[in-house]
């Protein structure tokens, strides 16, 4: 509720990163390599934080801190949102759930809107949209493999 995301370095028990975003979150998930992290809001928006533009941002932030990213360092804002944020736009609703494909490349959110989206997460287009309980609200989506 606070708008916040925080990594911890779990190991050494401190804070990694910390990024505060104009609403608050709902969901959140990371890629399977680690270099992205996406925020559903309150408002229906997502919030993508490129974890290696962040790192090089608050490196220039606080280039007199020898260890910038690892000294829980707030990153830096630029117009609003943190840099190396993007956002991908289209629910109505607070965005309940999030999950990466297996190959990296796309993002399904599911919305207490009623509607599943499917997301280029390169291009940052809705590829699909589905509702499939009408408007009742979806609470968890993900993705599942199916070979034959």
């Amino acid at each position: 509720m606070d708008r916040t995301i925080v990594l911890y370095d779990v190991l050494q028990a401190r804070v990694c990163l910390r990024v505060s975003l104009p609403h608050s979150l709902e969901s959140l998930t990371c890629n399977p390599t680690e270099d992205l992290v996406c925020a559903g809001a309150s408002n229906g928006v997502i919030y993508i934080v490129d974890m290696t533009s962040t790192a090089v941002s608050v490196t220039a932030a606080h280039a007199h801190v020898s260890h910038s990213l690892f000294e829980g360092h707030a990153a830096s804002v630029l117009g609003g949102l943190p840099v190396g944020t993007s956002t991908l736009e289209g629910h109505s609703k607070a965005v309940t759930s999030l999950a990466f494909s297996r190959d990296n490349s796309s993002l399904i959110s599911a919305s207490a809107d009623g509607t599943v989206r499917v997301w280029n997460v390169w291009t940052r287009q809705c590829l699909r949209e589905y509702s499939p309980l009408g408007k009742h609200a979806i609470t968890n989506a993900m993705v599942c493999i199916i070979t034959t």
